[in-house]
């Protein structure tokens, strides 16, 4: 049960730089205007790092307990995959999406 408890939390690892990457690769190809682009492929990941950290991140003092943080982290997820959705990368965004679900149902059940 402690393999997968580690897999689970290092798959929880790359989910959230991956959020982090999905709201930059979002903010850098969806905009046609060249300034808005460069201003949301550096502010869009900065508040998603921010919320993360403040309300996700292990060491905050403002942490949500469960089951509030298991939703948040899907409404986060959710965002970072709806933008993919948004970019045309819909079979990323759907893996994206699929493996985030499993992935935080699995940390609410293994109480991680």
């Amino acid at each position: 049960m402690e393999i997968i408890k580690a897999i689970n939390l290092a798959v929880a690892f790359f989910l959230e730089m991956a959020m982090i990457v999905a709201f930059g690769y979002f903010g850098f190809h969806y905009p046609k205007i060249i300034l808005i682009k460069y201003i949301l492929v550096i502010l869009l990941p900065v508040i998603a790092m921010a919320l993360w950290g403040y309300f996700a991140a292990p060491k905050s003092k403002h942490q949500l307990q469960q089951p509030r943080r298991c939703f948040f982290a899907l409404a986060m997820f959710g965002a970072a995959a709806a933008l993919l959705f948004l970019t045309g990368k819909t079979m990323l965004a759907s893996v994206f999406a699929i493996l985030a679900i499993i992935n935080q149902t699995l940390l609410l059940t293994l109480k991680q």
